[in-house]
């Protein structure tokens, strides 16, 4: 087990996994479920750096690395800021296990191959998840037509196939009980 530990490769690969999961719970909220996984391999990435020697300017250059993440996310939605975040974290995250010299621990060959996909890979998918939360919203309710019934009024919606009808009651702007007709069964 200490072997494992003390193995810079086997450090750097779970701490570029537990980064991507990182970006992937920021970009994607809520679940949970990634949001226990990147603390778990950031919990194990801390004790890979426990036992191996890093370099310090590394590691900031990981921390500084979340800023213009969260800039790209959630505040500018510019793609520069991306750039910088994913070379921030490709060269720290690379050069953080001390080597001899000015080299890095980590393996070269498996730095390069790693930093390639995961920076392409973190750029397709921040870049894309950009762009859809800048993207305006598909479905639009008011392009329906109504057809008012009394004191309530009933949203219709059509399938393009023509294969099912939603009927929703509105009154007083309250969206209450839709149904649901399948080829003219109720549900």
């Amino acid at each position: 087990m200490e072997e494992i530990l003390t193995n810079p490769n086997f450090a750097y690969l779970v701490l570029v996994g537990s980064v991507l999961l990182a970006s992937l719970a920021l970009i994607n909220p809520g679940t949970g479920i990634l949001e226990l996984l990147a603390l778990v391999g950031l919990i194990l990435a801390g004790v890979e750096m426990y036992f191996n020697e890093i370099n310090p300017w590394a590691l900031l250059l990981l921390i500084f690395g979340v800023f213009p993440f969260m800039l790209a996310v959630r505040r500018l939605h510019k793609m520069r800021y991306l750039v910088v975040a994913i070379a921030s974290f490709v060269v720290g995250s690379a050069f953080l296990f001390k080597g001899e010299g000015m080299q890095p621990a980590v393996n070269p060959f498996l730095a390069l191959i790693v930093s390639v996909l995961a920076g392409g890979f973190m750029w397709i998918v921040v870049s894309k998840s950009v762009e859809a939360s800048l993207a305006p919203p598909v479905q639009d309710l008011g392009r329906f037509p109504s057809a008012a019934l009394g004191h309530t009024t009933y949203l219709w919606m059509v399938s393009a196939e023509g294969s099912w009808i939603l009927r929703v009651p509105v009154v007083d702007d309250v969206v209450s009980k839709p149904a649901v007709r399948l080829l003219s069964n109720a549900w």
